[in-house]
């Protein structure tokens, strides 16, 4: 009760927002009386063994093509530059269904072993979804690629409503999508 407090107080004061950040790096789920203040943070992480060369996978990380192909319910992906991507997702969570728009940025690019993606998606009264993923490529071999990811992501609206098992649940199981067919599409497999 004491966070929803502070969340409340915090949503009422610009300066006061700290205390937002502070709880959902701390992981805990805040709600408050209004639909506007319901707030959640979670990290998912993961490994996934690809067999094809780093070269390849960087490659394919980087093609907004392949990606459309892996993200579960992407209806559009399209690169504004080097750097910057622009998504629409459609995703059922529970009972709420939403359509996404959304924007990617890569950021920290050390090719091809490492990059950060950020972005932010928007979902009308469903919610939103903000947050980024640090990926990691590591060579096994000269045709194995390990691919390491951790995610954080902030999620608020009617969607964190639907409480942090539901969406902690949903999420790793499309990102379990998403590399499943990542890795299908790169090794051939």
């Amino acid at each position: 009760m004491r966070l929803v407090q502070m969340f409340a107080a915090a949503t009422r004061s610009a300066n006061d927002l700290r205390l937002v950040d502070k709880a959902s790096r701390l992981g805990y789920f805040l709600a408050d009386q209004s639909e506007e203040a319901i707030f959640m943070a979670m990290i998912i992480e993961g490994e996934e063994r690809i067999e094809a060369p780093i070269g390849k996978v960087w490659a394919a990380l980087n093609d907004p093509d392949i990606l459309k192909e892996c993200i579960p319910g992407c209806e559009s992906l399209e690169k504004n530059s080097d750097t910057e991507l622009a998504a629409i997702v459609t995703l059922k969570i529970g009972p709420i269904k939403a359509k996404f728009n959304g924007e990617v940025e890569l950021k920290n690019l050390k090719p091809p072993h490492s990059y950060t993606i950020q972005g932010e998606g928007k979902g009308g009264i469903a919610g939103f979804a903000k947050g980024g993923a640090d990926v990691t490529l590591k060579e096994d071999g000269a045709d194995v690629t390990v691919l390491t990811y951790e995610a954080k992501a902030d999620v608020g609206g009617k969607i964190a409503q639907l409480g942090s098992r539901l969406i902690t649940s949903t999420s790793k199981k499309l990102a379990g999508q998403f590399f499943s067919a990542f890795n299908e599409k790169v090794s051939g497999s």
